[in-house]
């Protein structure tokens, strides 16, 4: 299990561009991968539940992550994390 806390760069928050990546990218691993929100867990591989978090510039998001490929997944979130979700401004 990999715990890991990333924080929204992008100026735009988590709309529905960067919340579908996300969720795409993650349904491509076989690990569960979650978000820890005060002990209640989303799922990040659910564009509907990323929307709900409404997480804007500076967010800090726990990531819960669990399976075989955690390794990778854990890769790729920091990937997408820090090319703030390849928006330019």
């Amino acid at each position: 299990m990999i715990k890991v806390v990333l924080e929204v760069k992008n100026s735009s928050g988590l709309h529905a561009r960067p919340s579908s990546l996300i969720a795409r990218k993650m349904s491509s691993f076989l690990s569960e991968v979650k978000i820890d929100i005060n002990n209640e867990f989303i799922n990040a591989k659910s564009i509907l539940e990323l929307l709900s978090l409404c997480a804007s510039c500076g967010t800090k998001l726990n990531f819960v992550i669990n399976g075989d490929d955690e390794n990778d997944v854990f890769k790729e979130l920091n990937r997408l994390f820090d090319s703030e979700f390849n928006e330019a401004y």
